[in-house]
């Protein structure tokens, strides 16, 4: 089941990897695990997503215990791919995080309408008051980059295409791409995946044959 914390949240589905019985997946510590998954939601907005992951067996230390977080690739299929890398054997659990990204959404639109002809002044202030909502949850170092963005949104002294420059920025766009929106964020179940020592895969063909040969 997932946990949805949005009566409009995306459904987040088909995750993997997972095993028909429920008992945890297995990985190789040190081998990359990818973690697929299909998002699903009404209406027209971009997706965006993040994979979460972290130690829960006794052995962990107080820093696996923390989450660690990864971005996850969403296709328009509504396709989701993020991977993480185990260090250590041991025990741990991931998640999918999910959200509508409205930025991007915005500046697909804007693309279309500026394409299209249509006067951008209404679209230049919609997305300054988008970016000015992410500007406390990016990173300190990036916050003026975010600020310099919605500063020449609203400068009417430069041109469209200086303005739409600003807007279409990709530096920008991948700042805010990182950043969920806590008012629209879905969290799957958790899934847990048990991490061997690399001996293991060597030690388990002594399985397939009897001591004696």
């Amino acid at each position: 089941m997932n946990m949805l914390r949005h009566p409009y949240a995306t459904l987040i589905r088909d995750i993997s990897p997972v095993t028909p019985s429920g008992a945890p997946a297995r990985s190789i510590a040190g081998d990359v695990v990818e973690v697929r998954a299909q998002l699903v939601r009404d209406g027209h907005d971009e997706l965006a997503a993040r994979l979460r992951w972290r130690r829960v067996d006794g052995a962990a230390d107080r820093k696996e215990r923390r989450w660690a977080v990864a971005p996850v690739g969403v296709e328009h299929s509504g396709g989701a791919v993020g991977s993480f890398r185990p260090r250590s054997p041991g025990r741990y659990e991931f998640e999918i995080q999910a959200w509508a990204d409205r930025a991007a959404t915005w500046r697909r639109d804007l693309r279309l309408r500026a394409g299209a002809g249509e006067d951008l002044e209404v679209e230049f202030e919609v997305g300054a008051q988008l970016l000015e909502r992410l500007v406390d949850q990016v990173a300190r170092r990036d916050r003026e980059r975010l600020r310099d963005a919605i500063e020449q949104l609203r400068d009417r002294a430069c041109t469209e295409r200086v303005r739409l420059t600003a807007a279409l920025d990709d530096a920008v766009a991948a700042l805010t791409a990182a950043v969920p929106d806590p008012d629209d964020l879905t969290t799957s179940s958790r899934l847990t995946l048990r991490v061997d020592p690399e001996l293991a895969v060597r030690g388990a063909w002594y399985e397939f044959f009897p001591r004696s040969e």
